[in-house]
């Protein structure tokens, strides 16, 4: 038998030694199973203990790690960024509808009339002040705009005032979070401002509405997800990859969502690039999940964050007029992120979570708000349950699907 082991060594040395590997790392992660990788699923055909421990080792978490850990310092899932505060204090307030590839431009004239007056008065006026050209009318749009920006359900009167609240369990409450004071004004946007007030079309609150509902995961395969590394994240290690569809990007925001080619995912397949639009054009989907937020904490500000996703929900809803759109809540951050940053901070996140709820009608466009399933009594992101406070541990992306079990709309 000796014999034989050695033969087989020299005979193909390489995969002698990765069948080795793959045998003594799953005698490691099946000592470690009833302690540091306990939350991990284990099954013998899906789910074996080489890919708890794969997964572990993606968490930051090692066999010999200490299995009460609080906090693990080392990577999660896909990241946005390494340093959650760089580059927030670099960008200007205008860089957020620069990166929508339009301007808005004044129309010529205005804004240079005031004082004018004052110069021609009298006899005394000069010749080219008397002749002075009358302002320039304003300029069409360009041939190129956005068709968005014309939305067809735009209230044509809306009322100016916050929408009434919609019936209980019709639309998640925002979840809060304690403020530590230290988030950069720049980011927000006055807590007296009234995003939606429409009365009618898409984002008004009239008609029919639906109350949540708990489903299996048969609910979800006519289903997309569309997001940033977290929604990423989720795919791998939700439950849900060969359930449903997936298109999402790390670092993506909602003033690039439209603008590259993300990863798309059908159930059980390969990732593929392609644009959001070719997707929606190509396939119709009974329900849409839009999880997007993070990556915009250093743009300011909430306002302009709203209005972008707002056009962004306008879009989807055209191009699939059928579907529920679920708009869910940007997660929280832990508590030493939010309070070491005046940007990657869960005062700003709230606010936007808050703007982007009033979108919700209760009938094909619901909020939900997953922060009550991973966060503390204080709305902070658990900590033992991230490794970089931003993203979740692969083995508690469960927790959220969880939630989206229990909150479903089924239209009758």
């Amino acid at each position: 038998m000796l014999e034989r082991i050695k033969e087989f060594f020299r005979r193909i040395p390489l995969l002698a030694i990765l069948v080795l590997t793959s045998c003594l790392l799953s005698l490691a992660a099946f000592a470690a199973g009833t302690s540091v990788y306990a939350s991990y699923p284990v099954d013998p055909v899906r789910e074996p203990w080489l890919t708890a421990l794969m997964e572990g080792l993606h968490d930051g978490v090692f066999p010999w790690s200490r299995p009460d850990a609080e906090e693990a310092e080392t990577g999660t899932g896909p990241e946005e960024t390494s340093d959650p505060a760089a580059g927030a204090a670099e960008e200007e307030p205008e860089a957020a509808p620069a990166e929508d590839g339009k301007e808005d431009e004044a129309p010529a004239g205005d804004g240079e009339q005031t004082g004018g007056e004052e110069e021609t008065e009298g006899p005394e006026a000069s010749e080219e002040e008397e002749t002075e050209t009358p302002p320039a009318e304003p300029e069409e749009p360009a041939g190129d705009a956005d068709p968005y920006d014309m939305d067809p359900d735009v209230d044509p009167s809306p009322t100016g005032k916050p929408l009434p609240a919609l019936p209980e369990n019709v639309s998640a409450p925002v979840v809060g979070a304690e403020d530590f004071g230290n988030a950069d004004p720049i980011f927000l946007s006055p807590e007296d401002t009234v995003y939606n007030s429409d009365t009618k079309g898409l984002f008004g609150r009239t008609g029919t509405t639906y109350s949540f509902r708990s489903v299996d995961d048969s609910y979800f395969e006519t289903a997309l997800f569309i997001g940033d590394s977290r929604t990423t994240g989720f795919a791998e290690y939700g439950g849900l990859r060969d359930r449903t569809s997936f298109l999402s990007r790390d670092s993506v925001t909602v003033y690039t969502l439209l603008d590259h080619k993300l990863q798309f995912r059908r159930p059980g397949s390969r990732a593929e690039e392609r644009y959001l639009e070719d997707v929606l054009r190509e396939t119709p989907y009974d329900k849409i999940y839009i999880a997007i937020g993070v990556n915009e904490l250093g743009i300011p500000d909430t306002r302009l964050y709203y209005e972008k996703y707002r056009k962004i929900v306008t879009m989807i809803h055209q191009l699939q007029p059928e579907a529920i759109l679920y708009l869910q809540g940007s997660m929280h951050v832990s508590r030493k992120v939010a309070k070491g940053s005046d940007t990657y901070n869960n005062t700003i996140i709230v606010q936007r979570n808050k703007a982007i709820a009033t979108l919700a009608n209760g009938r094909s466009v619901f909020y939900l708000d997953m922060n009550g399933a991973v966060c503390d009594d204080k709305g902070n992101l658990i900590e033992s349950y991230s490794g970089d406070g931003i993203h979740l541990f692969a083995s508690k992306y469960g927790l959220w699907a969880d939630y989206l079990r229990s909150h479903a709309i089924v239209r009758e």
